[in-house]
């Protein structure tokens, strides 16, 4: 299991191991990296005398004691001392468990490259650090002084540097700012990066990712992951991790698998429902689609295991315990393709065994011929993603093959009623449930100061009425005649525009020809902090989606999960008279609903809304009672996991939800 090419000499791999405790991590971390091929020089950094190597050729170098309850960091933050002209850095605690050839290559982008750590941005790992014993007080309070809270925040248990001056000078300042406080070097580093202006390179989860997202290390290997990382609390998994991988492999074929009831009677009554999700579109890819996915199977991982399974290259950006598979045809010819496809999808099957199969999307459930016929299935359907199928370049429509594969699952979960309608227009007939999108109550909140930061901060005056969009820039998403509407009204108002897309352009040159350049901001993709400060500045929040039938496909707006986002945090809407929109807005309860297409009738209610302090009060109100009442994704969870017991016929314990949840059906 050799690297098809070994790496130059002048690439080596760095261990520290400072005190008796991780010698053992130490020696058993190399060994995987010497299983999977890795044959160049690795150099452990120890104050631990005695060592036995095991054969692994390894060389060690001796650093005295340092007398501190943080003493690994003095060193941590000096490894270019002890690192060769290019350096990996692996924690004691990480397992190698695929050839790691390729990691060399991330250096094109950038002199240094680190993973995102549990909190990917500093002002969220701050948020979660207030009440932990373990860290200092003053430096979390010093870092919530600085503006830092935007910085991505990294794990520093795998560090690929190149050596140069730039990187040399970025450790000198990580540990002249790591002694300032003698705490975890994380925060140090982010301080150094940002005081010596250094780029640093994301690595992706694959070569840094939490063990407990997965349930073994054959199930992390098929999700394409390089590096395990059994961070701290996490390392109690690791010896069980090592035994069932070193021990031989039971060979288990398709046709002798466990059916269901074998399973759940051998588990018994309280045992843990698991459940596996499959899609084919998830992050990096960002849309009201992807973020549905990532809520709900978050918020099922409370009720049940989940394993999910996305394309190569695609992967779940949370940090609840799900098991993730990737799966990516090598075969050139699509008959090929689609069959490696299946053959690892029976693969996943029989390792997670679920008791159940969601599939993520109406297209999603085409891989419902490589799940076993007496396994059940459900299928959540969008709108788009059934009634918007155009024919491929070959000509071949994939939706008579969709529509079967609906019908062969056991039930349907609809996002709208109009979604709901439009799954028995397309000839699907298996029941049909709806539920609605959750929105995330805990992080959209009225928040008025922030706001005002963000009138600021983007130099819109608190005298000009904002009107906020957010949405893919796409055709039918109606920004033309959101701009229309806007060029009508008697007043200056002026409009941010949240997304990106195809008529990015398009909307750009209308807004020129219109010269309307000061009344617009098209701020392209944000972070959710900023997406958050932008609702709570908005006045009025505007969604005007159209609908387009061509040719026997329909392009509609499933439900809008925008428009609770803005309504979470107190805000009037404006939206559509169709389609999903009316599913997420109460027509002079929570919003106005208006025609499509029509810049004369929604200039009419911008005026009224932005003119009305009472109506845009009561509106917003009525939006944010709306959102808190429906339970968040939570409710959405708890439906999906009770539609779940229901389809298998037994109870599996499900966990109380706080009384002050309200459950709403459908």
């Amino acid at each position: 299991m050799k690297d098809s090419s070994s790496a130059p000499s002048s690439v080596g791999i760095v261990y520290l191991s400072i005190g008796d405790a991780l010698t053992q991590l130490t020696t058993q971390s190399i060994s995987f990296l010497r299983r999977f091929g890795y044959q160049g020089p690795i150099r452990v950094v120890t104050d631990v005398e005695h060592w036995e190597k095991q054969h692994l050729n390894f060389e060690v170098v001796q650093v005295p004691s340092v007398d501190d309850e943080w003493g690994s960091r003095h060193y941590k933050t000096q490894l270019n001392a002890f690192g060769f002209p290019v350096t990996l850095f692996l924690d004691a605690d990480t397992l190698t468990i695929a050839s790691i050839e390729a990691i060399w290559n991330e250096l094109q982008f950038a002199d240094i490259c680190l993973a995102n750590d549990l909190q990917t941005d500093v002002g969220s790992f701050l948020d979660v650090s207030w009440e932990k014993a373990n860290l200092r007080r003053s430096e979390l309070e010093y870092m919530d002084s600085v503006a830092l809270r935007q910085r991505p925040y990294f794990n520093s248990g795998v560090i690929l540097w190149r050596r140069c001056a730039a990187t040399d000078r970025l450790f000198q300042v990580w540990h002249e700012e790591w002694k300032r406080f003698h705490n975890l070097d994380q925060m140090a580093l982010v301080r150094a990066l940002a005081h010596t202006g250094t780029e640093a390179h994301t690595l992706s989860s694959a070569w840094n990712c939490p063990a407990n997202r997965f349930p073994s290390i054959d199930s992390a290997q098929t999700a394409g992951v390089r590096i395990l990382h059994f961070l701290s609390k996490q390392r109690n998994l690791l010896p069980q991790y090592v035994e069932e991988f070193s021990s031989p492999r039971s060979q288990v074929s398709l046709g002798s698998a466990p059916k269901q009831e074998s399973r759940r009677g051998a588990l018994g009554i309280g045992a843990r429902m698991r459940v596996l999700w499959i899609t084919g579109t998830l992050f990096p890819q960002i849309g009201g689609e992807q973020i549905f996915i990532e809520k709900t199977i978050g918020s099922l991982s409370d009720f049940c295991e989940v394993g999910l399974v996305t394309k190569l290259g695609q992967w779940y950006p949370g940090n609840k315990p799900i098991a993730h598979f990737a799966v990516g045809p090598r075969a050139s010819s699509r008959t090929a393709a689609w069959q490696q496809i299946i053959e690892a999808l029976d693969d996943i099957v029989l390792s997670f065994a679920p008791d159940i199969v969601h599939f993520g999307s109406a297209h999603s459930a085409l891989c419902r011929v490589a799940i076993p016929e007496w396994m059940p299935t459900v299928a959540t359907v969008h709108g788009n993603d059934l009634t918007g199928q155009q024919p491929s370049p070959a000509g071949e429509d994939p939706t008579p093959y969709i529509v079967d594969s609906l019908n062969a699952c056991d039930s349907i979960f609809a996002v709208s009623s109009h979604t709901s309608s439009l799954v028995r227009e397309w000839g699907v007939k298996t029941p049909v449930d709806v539920f609605t999108p959750g929105c995330d109550i805990d992080f959209f909140r009225p928040w008025p100061e922030l706001g005002e930061q963000a009138r600021i901060a983007w130099q819109i005056p608190a005298d000009v009425p904002l009107i906020l969009t957010v949405s893919r820039l796409a055709p039918r998403k109606g920004h033309l005649n959101v701009l229309e509407a806007i060029r009508r009204l008697p007043f200056r108002a002026h409009w941010v525009v949240v997304g990106e897309g195809s008529c990015g352009e398009e909307l750009a040159d209308a807004v020129r020809e219109r010269r309307m350049q000061d009344q617009v901001s098209m701020l392209g993709g944000i972070s959710d902090d900023d997406l958050l400060a932008l609702y709570n500045a908005c006045d009025v929040f505007v969604l005007t989606p159209e609908e387009r039938r061509i040719r026997g496909w329909l392009d509609s707006e499933g439900f809008g999960l925008v428009l609770h986002e803005a309504g979470a945090c107190g805000k009037p809407v404006i939206a559509s008279a169709l389609a999903g929109c009316r599913d997420a807005v109460i027509d002079g309860g929570t919003g106005i609903l208006v025609p499509p297409s029509d810049p004369a009738r929604l200039a009419q209610a911008l005026e009224l809304v932005l003119t009305s302090p009472a109506l845009a009060k009561s509106l917003g109100a009525g939006g944010l009672s709306l959102v808190r009442i429906s339970g968040g994704w939570s409710r959405l969870a708890r439906q999906t996991f009770e539609k779940y017991e229901e389809i298998l016929g037994q109870d599996f314990g499900t966990p109380e939800l706080p009384d002050s949840l309200v459950i709403l059906n459908g």
